[in-house]
C-alpha cells in the first residue's frame, strides 16, 4: 500500500525531531546516525503496526462478506452493507426468505450504480432510478417483514429497527448518486425532486408490488 504525503511529511519530522533532541545529547557526527536510525526505527514501528491494522480490517470485513448468506455480489463497493447486514444475520434463522431477498435487493441497488458508472450510459438513466427506488422500497419491507417473527424482546427488536434504520439511509445515499449521475448528463430528462426522497410511505401506488399488509416504506 502506498505512502499517503500526509504520512511521509508526518514520518519526516519525526526522523528531523529525533535527530534534533539527539544532537543535544551526543557528540555531533556520532549524533546524526544515531538520530537517523532512531527516527528510522520509529518510522518502520509506526507504519509497520498501521498496516497490520489496516490488513487486519480488511481481513475482517472479507471474512464478514463470505460469511453473508446469500453472497452478495456488489457489497465490496460500501463495506457498511457489510456490518450491519453481518450484525443482523442472526436474525436470518426466523425468516431466511425476507432476508435473503432484502439483501439481494441490496445487491441490486448497488449493482446498478456500479453499472453506470462503469459504462457511463445514461440513456434509461431515469428507468434504472425508477427500479433502483423500486429495490430499496422492497429490501425495507422484505426487513420490516422479519419483525414480526422475532422474539418478544426490546432489545431485540430495537437493535433490528435500528438496523432497518441504517440500511435505510444506506440506501438513500446511493440512490442520491445515482440521481446525481443521471443529472450529470444533459441528455437526461431526470425529475427534480426524486420519488424516493419523498420519504417513507406505507401506500406507495407507484410500486408496482404494492400490497397493503406487506408495504411499510
Amino acid at each position: 500500500m502506498s505512502v499517503q504525503k500526509i504520512d511521509l511529511f508526518f514520518y519526516a519530522w519525526i526522523i528531523v525531531f529525533s535527530m534534533a533532541f539527539i544532537t543535544k545529547i551526543v557528540q555531533p557526527t556520532f549524533t546524526q546516525i544515531v538520530g537517523l536510525l532512531t527516527g528510522l526505527s520509529v518510522v518502520y514501528y509506526i507504519y509497520s503496526n498501521k498496516q497490520t491494522n489496516i490488513d487486519f480490517a480488511l481481513s475482517d470485513l472479507e471474512n464478514k462478506l463470505n460469511s453473508l448468506r446469500p453472497v452478495p455480489k456488489f457489497f465490496h463497493l460500501d463495506s457498511d452493507f457489510i456490518k450491519v447486514f453481518y450484525n443482523i444475520k442472526e436474525f436470518r434463522k426466523y425468516n431466511k426468505p425476507a432476508y435473503d431477498n432484502a439483501l439481494i435487493a441490496v445487491d441490486n441497488v448497488l449493482q446498478i450504480q456500479n453499472d453506470i458508472e462503469k459504462t457511463n450510459n445514461f440513456s434509461f438513466c431515469e428507468h434504472n432510478l425508477d427500479i433502483a427506488n423500486d429495490f430499496m422500497i422492497k429490501s425495507l419491507n422484505y426487513l420490516h417483514s422479519i419483525i414480526h417473527k422475532l422474539p418478544d424482546n426490546i432489545i431485540v427488536r430495537n437493535k433490528f429497527q435500528e438496523s432497518i434504520k441504517t440500511i435505510q439511509l444506506l440506501l438513500i445515499r446511493h440512490l442520491d448518486t445515482i440521481f446525481k449521475l443521471c443529472q450529470k448528463n444533459k441528455k437526461t430528462n431526470i425529475y427534480s425532486t426524486p420519488r424516493y426522497n419523498r420519504g417513507p410511505s406505507h401506500n406507495d401506488i407507484y410500486n408496482q408490488d404494492y400490497n397493503p399488509s406487506f408495504n411499510y416504506f
